[in-house]
């Protein structure tokens, strides 16, 4: 193996290059044969990042024309080794290179290798699949070539590489070169070369242009002597194919990287060229977003690398059979699947998802999808493909397969969408294409001379009014008017409605942004809505599309109907009218969760909602899913017959070829069986051979049936569909969905779509989801949350792929409104928000004031810890912190234990690795955390909670806290809550990393929010606190979550929710006033002032000696009010605030509790308590109670209760 010693150093310049203040020099990575030193400011911010290499192998196979020449043969071979990369702090650890001694030794071989300078660039090509082109005469260059790469001048005939990217640009040995992190050369390279490459030097070195690497690899790689062009050079070069022409599925070339694919960058602010430019860019960066992750993991295989995380990889993969499934043929693998595979909660092997396999390490492959995803079959590791590429399958040789991480089926139907646009009919070229600033009112809007809406539907009623007023909630408006000034609401002018003579804040409801992006959104084409968290976007979108919904007659389309005339008009027998057709608003959301939400909100005021798509988890919009609608009309017969009738007749014929498919499939086996057989014969005859070659074409004719029977099947569907869709008010689907049914929305033909939490949507996503006849769209979101996600952290970055057409338009100029009051979190939450991530975010009125969390000293606070994080073995592939974990969980049930139902907390996590553990330890809180919430954050998108439990994660000697950095992120994770926030994490590590989390760490010091413990303290004993740092100690310091301190009594009552004496959820023992509850013997029982003890639902209050006493809701013995519960026990009657002791006893609002022997304790409401052994206890509500004659000493209990007790706390 040849190897290079120190070969030099990697310069990645970031930030500031030059800069010369205090510094400090880190080394962040080392994996053996590289490491990365950073160059940190004093604040923690990175200024510069080096690569150093200790021992390097060769970098690259080289081409053909090298590898065949006698003296190359004499050099040991140099197999492709994987680079490293860290992508949570993207940095580039460029690999083993080819450098150093085999540099030298081409040099000296140049002359020998081939005998002309054409035959060379010749050979070249054919290496690296590309077509011979003619060379440029003598002094000349290609137009095509501008900004273009090149390898150095080594003469006019010279050929020259494409696009510089990872394995195919053309070697130069004269002219070795580092690269930095964006592909641009490094200041001790060779500066002779072509003019341009000169050219674009010297830009970079004045600062007029900075280069950067246009490998499609995430690993960074760049091949020795390549010079890579600018992303502005080729954003200006025109593609040699169309992308109509490209097929969706990757291609065997680019997964093995024999043809580098052609990528421009999204042009985030300013316009395109065209509406084909704008297809083009956006539908090769979508594919690639798909196809790098494939194509760098089955890299990675090839090279055997242990760390393969692009793809899954299956080793030794059998195929067993095949069957008929949906008319595919469709082929049954056994998988070595993991053993904690769940397949609830994997993404592995999901309907659709793209699989390569291959028998010689991937030297050779074919391409299949998921056909089948049976659970049954995936618990014995059996699942079924679809092939997509023509192979010989040899089912006696083992395989090994990977699978793509990234979601196949998403990009397929989006990038089937945006082939199929049409250039002349383009939804709203003007402002997506061509980046207009002003925006003019709908379509429909200016075909009509007058267009008036009536907005009543948005008046608040009286009392809601008046209650606002009262409360001065809306104290920045005039609330002078009259409440029931309506006749001005009856009719809006929209068309050049200037926003004066609107109705003011308080009669419609609104804050004045609301009201503002209200008018807006009547009165404009494009809208475009940004709301931080809480300011009730998805309020005001249900506002709008209630007064669109309202107003319908101004948006209905007319269309031409042809209608009969009476029997005696013998002039002619029909006539043509125009009708309004009033078409559905469309909704639009990239989740399904926040589709289902933003429907349950329409329900409100109409009940003609579809919902198109079957992954919805609301058992409400399951009743308004099409397919329901559809089954229930078959069932009525209320579906036009022809439907009905095309529907039964090609289903009929699809099953009986799908039937007759099977059988000859199967005869096909026998003849393949017995052919394999035959062939092992010293003579075998020819006629089970012709058999085999016309059962073969006899099965393809039959699939090409099948497939145009689907495709008939798929137009009945359609149809079905739209007559259901034409008579709603609201159809709602994902984007994906929009996607795949494109037909049925053109068909359908909807004017207005409503797009939520737009600013999170790829900007392709929602482009594939407009139609011809979209004349109003609103997007609403806020791009500072939450932005789109691409697969590939590069085109992200460097392409701006994760900028949404939502954030695109704000760039462009186009006008928006934002609003500014949040009515979401308490004023202690927001100010974490503000000014470090929204400077003018303002609390609204209504937030003022809330109740404390109960059971805590502070409701918002961070518990700072050192505790080290677990990298994840398994097939996520993210990070875990058991301490984080068992903190939050056992917080989690404290909080529960002090009255708080499990749904009003949620847990929060940025890391699926995390998402996990918690509910792995969910499962240990059985019962009491059963109800409670547990997410990821980008999943939170778009909810909220009472309280919300934040786990940070990461914590590492590196010091890298990954995408924590990112403010969207963050900014979605403290936004979710309204009442209490408790996060746990490493805040020096997070401060260190990020200048956000300084902002965020001197908000929570001034509320006094930050320690490295969590302070808890008793609601009946205020000055009873206990601190927590971890999970433990809620088990040790607060074993029940209550109080264990006695009341300087022999008797001790105890108000908090671990007391022993708990009444029933709706009961209330309550002592008023200044009033003692007092026992005149050797004892005292006291009750705090105005103290509630209360018990939950379903507690169980058990005397443990001799007879149980339940009281619960649905128990065996139910307290009703003038109900006896009668309960006979051998001992004295104790009353005590303790589990240890024998006996226990409940006194439920209106019950009567008597106790048989000796004496009988009656207890209603305002009645008095007797006892008639020797003495008589009297209670009222506020008196004292009194005992006289002979009464015993009631027993003290020493010690609190354990979970380890004899008798255990069935409270929850």
């Amino acid at each position: 193996m040849l190897k290079v010693q120190q070969p030099g150093n990697l310069t990645v310049n970031k930030l500031k290059p030059r800069f010369s203040g205090p510094y400090r020099l880190a080394k962040v990575h080392d994996n053996g044969v590289t490491y990365v030193v950073e160059k940190q400011a004093e604040d923690g911010s990175v200024l510069q990042k080096s690569v150093h290499y200790r021992q390097v192998k060769a970098f690259h196979e080289p081409p053909a024309y090298l590898r065949e020449h006698p003296c190359f043969q004499s050099i040991p071979s140099c197999p492709v080794v994987p680079t490293d990369y860290d992508s949570d702090s993207d940095i580039m650890i460029a690999g083993p290179i080819f450098a150093g001694v085999l540099c030298f030794f081409l040099l000296k071989l140049e002359d020998g290798l081939v005998s002309s300078r054409q035959d060379a660039a010749e050979a070249r090509q054919r290496d690296h699949g590309r077509s011979s082109r003619t060379a440029p005469q003598q002094g000349a260059r290609s137009k095509t070539r501008q900004g273009s790469i090149n390898t150095a001048a080594r003469g006019p005939n010279h050929g020259r590489g494409r696009f510089g990217y990872h394995g195919h640009s053309q070697w130069n040995h004269r002219n070795v070169q580092n690269y930095n992190d964006y592909g641009a050369p490094s200041s001790h390279q060779n500066k002779r070369g072509h003019p341009r490459k000169r050219e674009r030097q010297n830009n970079v070195k004045r600062g007029k242009g900075k280069q950067y690497n246009t490998a499609h690899n995430s690993k960074r790689n760049f091949p020795v002597g390549t010079t890579v062009a600018t992303l502005a050079d080729l954003d200006d070069l025109e593609p040699d194919d169309d992308y109509r022409d490209i097929p969706i599925e990757p291609t065997d070339n680019e997964l093995l990287q024999v043809k580098a694919p052609f990528i421009r960058r999204n042009i985030t602010k300013g316009a395109y060229r065209g509406v084909h430019h704008y297809l083009d860019v956006h539908f090769r960066l979508l594919r690639e977003d798909f196809i790098r992750p494939l194509r760098n993991g089955i890299g990675q295989v090839k090279c055997g690398s242990k760390d393969v995380k692009d793809v899954r990889v299956y080793l030794k993969v059998k195929f067993q059979d095949a069957e008929v499934v949906n008319g595919h043929l469709v082929h049954l693998v056994k998988l070595n699947l993991p053993k904690n595979f769940k397949d609830e909660s994997s993404k592995q092997l999901l309907f659709g998802n793209i699989m390569c396999f291959s028998a010689d390490n991937f030297t050779s492959y074919f391409r299949a999808t998921v056909a089948s995803h049976d659970p049954d079959k995936l618990k014995k590791g059996l699942v079924g493909i679809k092939l997509l590429s023509v192979s010989k399958l040899d089912a006696s040789l083992e395989y090994t397969a990977v699978e793509s991480r990234t979601f196949f089926t998403p990009y397929n139907h989006v990038l089937r969408a945006l082939q199929s646009k049409d250039k002349n009919t383009f939804p709203l070229v003007e402002h997506i294409v061509f980046a207009k600033k002003a925006v003019q009112p709908p379509q429909y809007v200016l075909n009509r001379a007058n267009v008036h809406y009536d907005l009543r539907v948005v008046l608040q009623t009286n009392y809601m009014k008046a209650r606002a007023e009262a409360c001065n909630i809306f104290p920045m408006c005039d609330t002078t008017e009259p409440p029931n000034n309506c006749r001005d609401l009856q009719s809006i002018p929209i068309r050049n409605a200037e926003i004066e003579k609107w109705p003011t804040c308080s009669v419609l409801g609104l804050d004045p942004p609301q009201r503002q992006a209200l008018h807006s959104a009547l009165t404009k084409r494009l809208v475009v809505i940004q709301g931080p968290p809480g300011t009730g976007k998805t309020y005001l979108g249900l506002k709008i599309a209630q007064v669109l919904l309202h107003n319908s007659q101004a948006w209905s389309r007319k269309e031409n109907e042809i209608r009969p005339l009476p029997w005696h008009q013998e002039d002619r027998l029909v006539e043509t009218v125009d009708v309004d057709v009033t078409s559905p608003i469309l909704v639009i959301c990239q989740k399904n969760h926040a589709l289902d939400q933003f429907l349950e909100g329409m329900l409100k005021f109409t009940r003609r909602v579809v919902r198109i798509g079957s992954r919805s988890n609301s058992e409400i919009i399951k009743r308004y899913q099409i397919n329901q609608f559809v089954s229930s009309l078959k069932k009525q017969r209320q579906l036009p017959s022809t439907l009905r009738k095309a529907s039964y007749e090609i289903r009929k014929r699809l099953n009986d070829a799908e039937t007759e498919f099977s059988s000859q499939y199967a005869q096909l086996k026998k003849i393949e069986a017995q052919l394999q057989l035959e062939a092992q014969l010293p003579m075998r005859e020819t006629m089970p051979t012709f058999e085999f070659i016309r059962t073969h074409e006899f099965i393809r004719t039959h699939e090409e049936n099948i497939q145009r029977l689907r495709e008939r099947t798929y137009e009945v569907k359609n149809s079905e569909y739209l007559y259901v869709a034409r008579q709603a008010d609201v159809v709602g689907l994902t984007t994906t969905g929009a996607a795949q049914f494109q037909d049925f929305i053109q068909e359908l033909k909807p004017r207005i779509v409503i797009i939520e939490e737009a600013a999170e949507i790829l900007e392709a996503h929602v482009v594939a989801s407009l139609n011809a006849n979209c004349e109003h769209l609103i997007m609403i979101g806020d791009h500072q949350q939450l932005k789109p996600s691409p697969a590939v952290h590069q085109l992200a970055t460097d392409y701006g792929l994760d900028t949404s057409l939502f954030e695109r338009m704000i760039n462009n100029g186009v006008a928006y409104d934002t609003l500014q009051y949040q009515h979401r979190m308490r004023p202690e939450i927001s100010s974490l928000l503000v000014p470090a991530i929204y400077p003018e975010l303002e609390d609204h009125p209504s937030v003022q004031g809330r109740d404390h969390i109960r059971g805590v000293e502070r409701s918002v606070f961070f518990v700072s810890h050192l505790e080290k994080e677990q990298e994840e073995g398994d097939d996520n592939n993210s990070h875990s912190n058991v301490h984080e974990a068992a903190f939050i969980m056992g917080l989690a049930r404290y909080l529960v234990r002090q009255g708080y139902d499990p749904e009003q907390i949620t847990v929060l996590t940025p890391y699926s690795g995390q998402f996990f553990l918690l509910r792995k330890e969910q499962r240990n809180y059985s019962p009491t955390c059963d109800n409670m919430c547990v997410s990821t954050v980008d999943n939170y998108q778009g909810e909220e909670n009472d309280i919300i439990l934040l786990s940070m994660v990461r914590s590492n000697d590196s010091g890298n806290i990954g995408f924590l950095k990112i403010a969207n992120r963050v900014c979605v994770a403290l936004s979710r809550a309204k009442l209490g926030l408790f996060i746990i994490g490493n805040m020096q590590q997070l401060c260190r990393s990020s200048a956000l989390w300084r902002k965020i760490e001197e908000a929570l010091k001034k509320i006094d929010g930050l320690g490295d413990a969590l302070v808890l303290k008793c609601q009946s004993h205020p000055d009873r606190k206990v601190a927590v740092k971890t999970g433990e100690d809620f088990w040790t310091m607060s074993p029940e979550c209550g109080c264990t301190r006695p009341w300087n009594a022999d008797i001790c009552i105890c108000a908090t929710w671990n007391a022993d004496i708990l009444a029933t959820r709706n009961a209330d023992i309550r002592t008023t006033g200044n009033a003692d509850i007092r026992t005149t013997g050797n004892a005292d029982i006291l009750a705090p002032r105005n103290a509630d003890i209360l018990a939950p639902r379903n507690a169980d209050i058990l005397a443990p000696r001799n007879a149980d006493i339940l009281a619960t809701r649905n128990a065996d013995i139910l307290a009703t009010p003038n109900a006896d519960i009668r309960a006979t026990w051998d001992d004295d009657i104790c009353i005590c605030a303790t589990w240890n002791d024998d006996n226990l006893r409940c006194a439920p609002r209106n019950a009567d509790i008597l106790a048989t022997r000796k004496a009988d304790i009656h207890a209603t409401r305002n009645a008095d308590f007797r006892a008639t052994r020797n003495a008589d206890i009297r209670a009222t509500r506020n008196a004292d109670i009194r005992a006289t004659g002979h009464v015993k000493r009631v027993q003290q209990c020493q010690s609190p209760c354990s979970r380890k007790q004899k008798f255990k706390c069935t409270l929850f």
